[in-house]
């Protein structure tokens, strides 16, 4: 599992996932950028109250969007994904 909390007032956060069931980001003031294995099975839970989500996935997932909301799940959900953001923008792909 990879957690991140990020309590100070600024900071971007990028990460590159090999191999992890879950992946926890909380911050007050961050961008984020997170890659994932292309094809693996995910459950994502996505809040960013003053920010864009942009989810570049290769293949469908079923998804409900809101303003400042996503929630996603594609394939096996191995890849638990939560994250929680007041102020940034949120990037979501493959590699």
């Amino acid at each position: 599992m990879i957690s991140q909390s990020n309590p100070s007032p600024a900071g971007d956060i990028r990460a590159r996932i090999i191999d992890s069931p879950s992946v926890r980001i909380d911050t007050v003031t961050s961008d984020i950028d997170i890659e994932i294995p292309r094809n693996i099975g995910i459950d994502m839970n996505i809040y960013s109250k003053n920010g864009d989500i942009d989810v570049d996935l290769d293949t469908d997932i079923d998804s409900k969007t809101e303003k400042g909301v996503l929630r996603a799940k594609r394939g096996d959900e191995h890849l638990k994904i939560n994250i929680n953001v007041r102020e940034g923008d949120v990037h979501i792909k493959e590699y």
